[in-house]
């Protein structure tokens, strides 16, 4: 089976947005170091950088591959299984276990989930508290194909730029930005993700021929400006740095802005050399991105554990960060990495094929 490329400053990126996740929620309900150090608000961002990395590492599988027209369709079954059997089956066992603990009295403070709500996620028709995000990333999944081919058209860095901005802007003035499990909203979020990805293989391309300092140069500043941009825009670092009283959703109607900072991170971490590529590297946050579905599924069960300690705010933090990486890394070891090895993928995609070629059988 064919394998994709892997860029560990990638996983490194996937660490950063699921950190944000963890301290943003950590923040909302007072578990920081210092009210200075506040990440409320933060979540949102995380979750962007979320679906434009989705996006990117998806479609550049398509680009590595280049499937012929004939291969496509097999392909495109295949990438569609391999996503179901990645995000199905932890998705329904949190979706599930959030029910039971909620009917369960257990005193964990989490949000109701009703047995209709699990199924209404389940098949992407809805999503609350957390899980609002998963239906809005699988539904791009089935549109993905339908981008590669109309983005792999485009062979120019300036006209694949200029398409998708243009794209995105008149997609916002029809759908405004709105918080809701429905892909329409961020549509173009995903599309800039997959055009970001195109827009990394004609960039590489470029290098290869034109290899220069300054651009390097040019792409380490503009990941360090993006990264920057994630902590400035956080509520709690732009009230200290500007004397502001600025809300924590104060930023997060803010789909272009938060969009674009989130892809101009992962191509200038993608092409660049510098400091940020480094820190995406650091094998903290390599290991937040291995263990981070897990932790963004799990982390409000821990957190609403912590809650009920009787300790001092900043011990309760450094405990749930603490279950939280545990927990997922246990999570990550026993559920996800076998679902995900090639081996078993194969299992499970014959186990597939003959229930189908059974099923025409019997009708």
């Amino acid at each position: 089976m064919y394998q994709v490329s892997k860029v560990e400053s990638l996983n490194g990126i996937r660490g950063f947005a699921v950190l944000l996740v963890l301290l943003s929620h950590a923040s909302n309900v007072g578990l920081s170091l210092h009210p200075a150090l506040s990440f409320s608000g933060a979540g949102r961002y995380g979750v962007f950088l979320f679906f434009v990395l989705s996006a990117f590492l998806l479609t550049r599988q398509f680009i590595e591959y280049q499937p012929t027209r004939e291969q496509l369709w097999p392909w495109v079954k295949r990438y569609l299984l391999r996503r179901l059997i990645r995000i199905y089956p932890l998705f329904v066992a949190a979706l599930l276990t959030y029910w039971l603990i909620t009917h369960l009295h257990l005193g964990l403070r989490l949000e109701v989930i009703s047995l209709d709500d699990v199924v209404a996620a389940i098949f992407l028709l809805d999503g609350k508290d957390i899980f609002w995000t998963i239906p809005v990333e699988f539904q791009y999944y089935f549109l993905l194909p339908i981008a590669y081919l109309l983005l792999n058209k485009i062979t120019s860095i300036w006209r694949t730029s200029v398409i998708l901005m243009v794209f995105s802007v008149a997609w916002w003035l029809l759908f405004p930005p709105e918080y809701v499990a429905n892909l329409l909203p961020f549509l173009p979020i995903f599309v800039l993700g997959s055009g970001c990805a195109f827009l990394s293989h004609q960039l590489t391309e470029y290098l290869n021929h034109h290899p220069g300092r300054f651009l390097r140069l040019a792409l380490n500043a503009l990941a360090l400006a993006s990264l920057s941009a994630f902590f400035l825009l956080t509520p709690g670092f732009y009230n200290q740095l500007f004397s502001a009283e600025v809300v924590r959703t104060e930023f997060h109607e803010q789909f272009m802005l938060l969009a674009l900072v989130s892809c101009v991170l992962v191509v200038s971490v993608v092409h660049g050399n510098g400091i940020v590529k480094k820190v995406m590297e650091s094998r903290l946050l390599i290991f937040w991105g291995n263990v981070s579905f897990s932790a963004y599924l799990g982390h409000m069960i821990v957190l609403a554990f912590c809650r009920k300690l009787t300790l001092a705010v900043e011990f309760k933090l450094l405990i749930f960060l603490f279950l939280t990486s545990g927990l997922s890394y246990l999570s990550f070891k026993f559920f996800e990495l076998p679902l995900s090895k090639p081996k078993n993928f194969k299992k499970i995609a014959f186990v597939f094929s003959s229930l189908r070629l059974n099923n025409k059988k019997s009708s």
